[in-house]
């Protein structure tokens, strides 16, 4: 095992694989993609997956990496190795393929920061320097150019399963280690890359500790928690909505029938005053109803 500084890489491993690798593209490269390279995005379908996990697993559940269905959060226990299995039609893809994980920071003020082990971490003498995600892999390539700290495997190298092929990775600090991290949310970016191409790409956000399970299971309730007492204050608003509404509508009627009474006020006036005879009659009429009423 050794190490080289070579064009902004350090390179551990196989000299074979010593070529510089780019960092992840924007979007805006996909104007310059031909249909046929296009056609091979689409085929490939490349994605993250996350096996069920097994009740007959020989590691702890405590030391065991946790997907959280729930929450979309990977849970990761720090300096522990963690399988990441990919899917992907390996039929369509060329030859030389290799796989780039990046750790970047989910908040829009953080994102241009690179993320890096914390002091402590980095003081220890491990594989990856101040790389904050590391691989055990032979050909692993640790990339220290543009701004960000990347690790690269080459794909086909990785161990393949029913579900496609895994690689395990590590994870140096936890989320609430010191400068630079600091609980701050972060996110692995994956891309599948040949050359200046990226034919694939998948994220997952991430949060280590020292125990994962426990974490995870936190987090849900906490969430359960606020999912319940957002229920109860909607279930409120649209209780108080409809007595508004109810108690509107009567004000609105009562309006309305103050208005009809107006309204016949004003019409015996008119009537009283420009048609006394036929309103003495009506009036006769309607006296001698109700008194006929209550006999």
């Amino acid at each position: 095992m050794w190490m080289l500084p070579c064009n902004d890489l350090i390179i551990i491993g196989n000299s074979n694989f010593m070529q510089p690798l780019p960092l992840i593209k924007d979007e805006e490269q996909e104007d310059t993609i031909n249909p046929s390279v296009v056609a091979c995005l689409e085929a490939c379908k490349f994605c993250l997956v996350f096996p069920q996990e097994s009740p007959h697993d020989a590691v702890p559940k405590s030391r065991r990496p946790h997907y959280s269905d729930k929450l979309k959060v990977l849970f990761v226990k720090e300096e522990q190795q963690c399988p990441f299995t990919f899917s992907c039609d390996g039929s369509c893809l060329p030859e030389g393929v290799c796989l780039r994980a990046v750790i970047v920071y989910i908040r829009r003020e953080d994102a241009k920061e690179c993320v890096r082990r914390c002091a402590d971490h980095s003081a220890i003498d491990q594989d990856g320097g101040t790389h904050l995600m590391s691989s055990r892999h032979e050909q692993v390539v640790y990339d220290i150019s543009g701004g960000q700290l990347s690790v690269v495997v080459p794909y086909f190298s990785g161990q393949e399963g029913e579900l496609g092929r895994t690689f395990t990775f590590e994870f140096a600090c936890r989320s609430s280690c010191k400068t630079p991290l600091k609980h701050r949310p972060m996110q692995v970016v994956f891309t599948l890359e040949k050359g200046d191409l990226i034919l694939g790409k998948d994220t997952v956000v991430v949060k280590v500790s020292s125990s994962p399970y426990r974490d995870m299971k936190n987090a849900e309730e906490k969430l359960d928690g606020e999912t319940r007492m957002l229920k109860a204050d909607v279930a409120e608003s649209a209780r108080k909505r409809k007595l508004k509404s109810s108690s509107a509508s009567w004000h609105v009627g009562d309006e309305t029938y103050q208005a009809m009474v107006q309204e016949d006020i004003a019409f015996a006036q008119y009537a009283r005053q420009k048609h006394p005879e036929w309103w003495n009659e009506y009036h006769k009429d309607l006296g001698s109803s109700f008194d006929n009423g209550s006999e």
